[in-house]
């Protein structure tokens, strides 16, 4: 048994089917490697052929059990019988090893079968006798693997997919030498937060980050931001300029520091600013046609697709002249709400029309503000205590409530619904509604008895001695409410009553 690696620069041939070594790697320059199925560590070597018996198969999985068997997938041979195969496996036919553990195997139909787990269908096993399977073919399975180059050459340009190796670096909480002498490798080295550790006294700490909306403090320091001066970009020095598009580049300053720009339309447009005058240099057509674009003459028609610029105001928290006399530019002010200032002498002049003092005197021609009010159904308190302020309140009609000095609630006055009927007593000496089904926010309910006896009315179950009597042709006014059930009695049965009904 081999227990190292085989390295075969030129062929497959140093492979042995006696080997169990797993893999060869063929040191080519195209990098291939092969690999050999071995066996496990606890298997013993292959055998030319093992026995099984009717027992041994499983039919509803084609399984068939043989201890230790030493086979691998894809090894080729076939079957004799001292008796009757299992039914759907034949003699004089290329059978191929599926290897399900190291004491199970199947049989497929081909080596693509084999190695894609397709199995023989085996539907019974019952012939009896001795079944051999001999092996004729051991399967070596040979895979190529392409590595790939991970090194990239000096000053190569970036092309998309291309790939590397990860820089690792080695922790170490408290910084010191790891390794060797000097001019000896040594790994990089981080601290525990994953920082990487550099050589020098570097204070960073002043160069401070801002967070947006911060405000500005006096000494405040930052990153400073460097270009590399380009007195002309277009022209002589054009061949510094490195890399193509996509690569990192510099931004450029002309000798006197200033920035060249390009304007939004890409056209040849590498322009500075003129510090002492304020005027752009260069060619300023296709800039002077954007600005036109974006400002607008006084009076100018609304077109289409206009475009412009986003309006700022000052947040100035006390309102107050920010800048110059009469006619000056000065910027929109809000407050720290972003609301913005704005005043309307005229509006104002309306407001105080319609809006009055406590106790000031009435005059000819004021105006005011519609009154609206709350419709609820019911009435009911709709806000706050004694003192507060509450909306008016009307009902489903509109109609407003009130109340008067004497306590009389005016829509108590029937305005809606009217009905009348007749009631005849059911059993004599036996209470019975005088309404069966009452008008929803009655008002008033007159009871008329229309019978020559004389009749009761009261509460419930009311009786002739505890009722309120009623004499013959006689009417009763009450105001009473829907939910007030109101009976009447009589000595009589069929005694007839009217009623009316207001609400």
């Amino acid at each position: 048994m081999k227990d190292q690696l085989i390295f075969d620069t030129f062929s497959d041939s140093t492979i042995s089917d006696s080997d169990s070594v797993g893999v060869y790697l063929r040191a080519g320059d195209d990098g291939t490697l092969i690999t050999h199925t071995g066996f496990e560590a606890d298997d013993h070597d292959q055998p030319s052929s093992i026995d099984f018996v009717d027992g041994d198969v499983t039919v509803a999985s084609d399984a068939i059990a043989e201890t230790d068997h030493g086979y691998n997938t894809g090894d080729k041979g076939q079957l004799t019988t001292t008796g009757t195969l299992p039914a759907g496996l034949a003699l004089a036919t290329d059978y191929y090893i599926i290897r399900v553990d190291k004491d199970t195997i199947k049989l497929a139909s081909s080596l693509a079968n084999a190695i894609a787990g397709t199995a023989v269908d085996i539907t019974a096993a019952a012939g009896g006798g001795t079944h051999t399977f001999t092996v004729s073919t051991a399967y070596k399975q040979m895979v190529d693997v392409i590595l790939p180059r991970l090194e990239q050459i000096e000053d190569s340009a970036h092309v998309s997919g291309d790939r590397g190796i990860m820089s690792l670096a080695v922790r170490n909480d408290t910084e010191g030498s790891l390794v060797g002498a000097d001019g000896d490798y040594a790994p990089l080295q981080v601290d525990s937060s994953g920082r990487l550790r550099v050589i020098g006294d570097l204070d960073v700490s002043n160069l401070s980050e801002k967070n947006e909306d911060a405000a500005h403090s006096s000494g405040d320091v930052g990153d400073f931001v460097l270009s590399v001066r380009m007195d002309d970009v277009d022209g002589s020095n054009a061949a510094l300029l490195a890399g193509t598009e996509g690569d990192y580049q510099g931004v450029f300053t002309n000798a006197k520091g200033e920035l060249h720009v390009r304007d939004n339309d890409a056209v040849d447009l590498l322009t500075t600013i003129d510090t002492d005058t304020g005027v752009i240099a260069g060619d300023t057509t296709s800039m002077d046609a954007t600005l036109t674009a974006l400002s607008k003459a006084e009076d100018a028609a609304h077109s289409s697709g206009d475009q412009g610029i986003m309006s700022l105001a000052v947040r100035n928290d006390t309102k107050a002249a920010l800048a110059g006399t009469s006619g000056d530019y000065i910027p929109f002010q809000m407050n720290a709400s972003g609301e913005l200032y704005v005043k309307d002498e005229d509006m104002l002049t309306e407001l105080q029309s319609i809006t009055h003092a406590e106790d000031v005197a009435h005059v000819s021609g004021d105006v005011g503000v519609m009154s609206l009010a709350v419709r609820n159904d019911t009435l009911a308190a709709l806000a706050g205590t004694d003192g507060d302020y509450a909306p008016l309140q009307v009902n489903a009609s509109g109609a407003l409530y009130v109340k008067h000095d004497g306590d009389l609630d005016v829509n108590d006055t029937a305005n809606t619904s009217i009905a009348n009927a007749v009631n005849t007593l059911a059993v004599a000496s036996t209470a019975e509604d005088v309404v069966a089904s009452p008008l929803s926010n009655r008002k008033y309910l007159y009871i008329y008895n229309n019978d020559n006896r004389r009749m009761f009315v009261g509460a419930t179950g009311v009786t002739a001695s505890n009722g309120f009597p009623i004499a013959p042709r006689s009417y009763l006014e009450l105001r009473a409410g829907a939910s007030i059930d109101i009976e009447y009695v009589s000595p009589k049965a069929s005694h007839e009553i009217r009623t009316l009904e207001l609400s």
